[in-house]
């Protein structure tokens, strides 16, 4: 087909530069995923098995001399999610305390009830399954890291206990190490209700709550329905969480 006079096609030099430079566009210092081309998607492989890049989560890589904190991490996670996303329970876990607690193999996030269903449709972000609620924790346990929504630490040690509790020391260590605070975990066990494995959690945790009230049934608002050396300093400036809905 001709195309119209408007949209005239690439040159031979441009398709050759696409080919020989795929990267060209992506800075990286800065977490990004190849493009759709093939031979974009070759040129990561070989430069993740050369060193000079690594992967951060799925399939998004960044210079391997490039150490990331939390906002780097959001922003990684940030590039396989939709809009309008809140990491949460393990997801959340991994961008406050990184390596400590592992990447998530499995992608929780809570979303609008059309972009769950679209993502249990889909079923994986860049390659790593994913687990979406309409189930959305409240604005005040809720941070914004970077350009990502995130549950703050205490609620996501809370979601974790309930929804994974063989995970639950080893996620409170972390989290205690990038700087939850006890008092902030016992208000958030005290408020806790409404939720799956409400008592469970606390139990796990050893936290009293404000007024004990009934878990509701198993099966009602699960966190996630099941579908489907050092380097350069962080790129992204420290202090870069801030409470959802603040004025910066």
């Amino acid at each position: 087909m001709v195309p119209p006079p408007d949209a005239p096609c690439p040159s031979s030099r441009d398709r050759l530069r696409a080919l020989l430079q795929p990267e060209v566009a992506a800075d990286p210092a800065l977490p990004h995923r190849p493009g759709p081309a093939e031979a974009q998607r070759r040129a990561v492989e070989r430069d993740v098995r050369d060193g000079l890049l690594r992967r951060v989560v799925g399939d998004v890589v960044v210079a391997a001399v490039v150490d990331l904190g939390p906002a780097g991490r959001a922003a990684a996670l940030a590039l396989l999610l939709p809009p309008g996303a809140v990491a949460i329970a393990s997801t959340a876990a991994w961008v406050h305390a990184g390596e400590a607690v592992g990447v998530p193999a499995l992608l929780e996030v809570a979303l609008d009830a059309a972009g769950a269903r679209r993502l249990q449709r889909e079923g994986r972000c860049g390659g790593v399954p994913v687990s979406a609620t309409r189930s959305a924790p409240p604005g005040d346990e809720v941070v914004v890291i970077g350009p990502l929504r995130v549950t703050t630490p205490a609620r996501t040690l809370l979601d974790v206990a309930r929804t994974a509790p063989q995970r639950t020391a080893r996620v409170r260590r972390a989290l205690l190490d990038a700087g939850l605070e006890e008092a902030d975990l016992t208000r958030a066990g005290a408020g806790a209700r409404g939720t799956a494995r409400v008592r469970l959690a606390r139990r796990r945790l050893a936290l009293t709550p404000a007024q004990e009230d009934p878990d509701p049934p198993v099966g009602a608002q699960p966190v996630g329905t099941a579908s489907t050396g050092p380097g350069p300093v962080d790129p992204w400036p420290a202090g870069a969480l801030t409470r959802a809905g603040a004025t910066p």
